[in-house]
């Protein structure tokens, strides 16, 4: 404790003296600190609307009729090149390959699938990826390659099991095609092409 105020004002100069630099440094830092991860924060959600109006530039394209397959391919690549790491990066890329598949261009298709595959943000958009995968191999008489995949795409039971039983039906197999496209209805209301595969289980012969 200090006896007068004297000592008092004297003991903080030379506190002052000998720390206030450091104090001043730390209010600088921080306040830079603060400062920084305000214009991050403003850095990020400008480059998170920039990356969703280059997406839905993609949208709006392959919405329109007819689509101008060059002007969406170019807004694809725009996509993926100035917002490589994002999420709409990765929806372009299915978006890609679905125009790679109406080009009649399945094997360019693949390797898109596959490159999105590696990149899917979450397991529920590698399922995705898987099943589109599958319909690739599929179209292509890959049966067993559709197959593998389809058995890792667990959040798209229903499209799976009737993708399965399109491939048992294509490979020859009735009795396998009958019961995936029931276990396929068997998951209930929730399946909206339920009565498409419906159609499919109805049609098919009876065994011999």
């Amino acid at each position: 404790m200090y006896e007068t105020d004297h000592e008092q004002g004297e003991a903080i100069k030379k506190w002052l003296a000998q720390w206030g630099v450091y104090v001043l440094l730390a209010i600088v830092a921080l306040g830079g600190l603060m400062l920084g991860t305000k214009l991050y924060r403003e850095s990020v959600e400008a480059n998170r609307q920039a990356a969703s109006d280059s997406f839905l530039k993609v949208v709006e394209l392959v919405s329109a009729n007819p689509v101008d397959v060059p002007a969406v391919q170019e807004a694809i690549d725009a996509v993926q090149a100035e917002h490589p790491d994002t999420t709409y990066a990765f929806l372009s890329q299915l978006f890609e390959a679905r125009f790679a598949m109406d080009e009649g261009m399945p094997e360019q298709a693949e390797e898109i699938l596959t490159q999105a595959l590696a990149a899917a943000p979450t397991d529920e958009l590698a399922d995705v990826v898987e099943v589109r995968l599958a319909r690739v191999h599929y179209h292509r008489g890959n049966y067993e390659a559709a197959l593998a995949a389809l058995a890792d795409a667990p959040s798209q039971a229903g499209a799976a099991l009737e993708l399965t039983g399109d491939i048992h039906v294509a490979q020859g197999d009735i009795a396998a095609a009958k019961e995936a496209y029931q276990s396929m209805l068997d998951l209930g209301d929730s399946q909206p092409r339920g009565p498409v595969v419906q159609l499919k289980l109805n049609n098919l012969p009876g065994e011999e």
